[in-house]
């Protein structure tokens, strides 16, 4: 009986002490992705896609587009503006949801400079947008540019000074 007293109080102690232990941690389980095979279905609508590598969406960039004509309707207008070394960029004849991308290039014996203007809003419901481009402090007097549009790019060249 001294033994079974001795055992159920040695179990009682033993049970209270590691009621207080705090819990073990397991580390936490890392998933690594795992490369399976694809093999082609029988349905004739399905198409095999091998994915090489994912680089995930990224801004659209401004690059050199394809010069287009000017569509019926569209008007470009580069003046002088009242502000030193700046003109005036009018365009006219673009959808209303446009975000026109405007790019300006200019070399000079010197050195060279260029310009890139996105629009963060859209064109207005009358397909008009004007904006003044400042060409900074330097001595380039030939540009060329491009207007980007959802339908083309406008091509142009001007000489700095523009006549009024």
């Amino acid at each position: 009986m001294k033994v079974n007293c001795w055992l159920t109080a040695c179990l009682l102690i033993l049970l209270t002490t590691t009621a207080c232990i705090a819990p073990r941690r397991t580390p936490p389980v890392v998933v690594r992705p795992v490369a399976t095979e694809v093999l082609p279905t029988a349905s004739p609508d399905s198409h095999l896609v091998e994915v090489t590598r994912v680089v995930g969406t990224a801004e659209p960039t401004a690059t050199l587009a394809p010069c287009t004509p000017l569509l019926e309707g569209m008007r470009l207008t580069i003046s002088m503006a009242e502000e030193a070394r700046t003109i005036s960029l009018e365009t006219e004849g673009l959808l209303p949801e446009d975000k026109p991308i405007i790019l300006l290039s200019g070399q000079s014996p010197n050195h060279g400079s260029e310009l890139e203007l996105t629009l963060a809003n859209p064109v207005g419901p009358g397909g008009r947008h004007q904006i003044p481009m400042y060409l900074g402090e330097n001595d380039i007097v030939n540009w060329s540019g491009q207007i980007i549009h959802q339908r083309g790019a406008i091509c142009f060249e001007f000489t700095f000074p523009l006549t009024r």
